[in-house]
């Protein structure tokens, strides 16, 4: 997962990548027929410089990692509303706390 991520973020900043990153749900997500899907917290760097912070969902598809969603953290702050778009209400609490927000803050106009 690791090298598939690093190849995703090398081509989403521009940069040559290593992606450090933690899962915000134990094990993958499996529902009905759909390729199994792991939410996770990352960071994607370059060097030392750290180019992307964020939530991603990622589905492995015959062996392989792909995002199918990212969610920077500074887009999720502006927009906490988003988070429950895209991920499940455990995972977006986890997503806030990581964040420091409340779950009160997708209500937010």
């Amino acid at each position: 997962m690791r090298r598939d991520l690093a190849r995703y973020f090398t081509k989403r900043d521009g940069a040559q990548s290593r992606v450090d990153f933690a899962y915000l749900r134990v094990g993958p997500t499996i529902t009905g027929t759909a390729y199994p899907k792991y939410y996770l917290w990352l960071t994607s760097k370059a060097d030392s410089a750290v180019l992307s912070v964020g939530a991603a969902r990622v589905a492995v598809i015959d062996g392989t990692a792909e995002v199918t969603n990212f969610l920077p953290a500074a887009y999720m702050r502006r927009e906490p509303g988003s988070i429950d778009a895209v991920f499940p209400k455990p995972v977006a609490t986890a997503i806030r706390q990581r964040l420091h927000l409340s779950d009160s803050a997708a209500t937010r106009p």
